[in-house]
């Protein structure tokens, strides 16, 4: 999982990779939810077995995530790693 700022569409983009499995994105998308973090645009893609999936996000505030937002990150991506295990 990675994190960047993508500044010309205003968003933080989250990038997954991981196995392919029933539910995924649910449980990726209650993650985000858990974190205040909002979905604007997501693009999904299938490899066999593999997922690579990239988020599109905004804070509460339709806001990338700023320095302050690194703790909803790293939240973020605990709980998504756990949900993924």
């Amino acid at each position: 999982m990675h994190f960047a700022r993508h500044d010309q569409r205003r968003r933080t983009v989250m990038k997954v990779i991981a196995l392919d499995r029933p539910g995924s994105l649910s449980e990726i998308g209650s993650a985000m939810h858990a974190c205040d973090g909002h979905q604007a645009d997501a693009r999904v893609a299938t490899f066999g077995e593999r997922a690579q999936d990239y988020f599109y996000m905004t804070d509460c505030e339709q806001r990338p995530f700023s320095d302050a937002g690194a703790q909803q990150q790293l939240l973020l991506r605990a709980l998504i790693i756990a949900a993924l295990a």
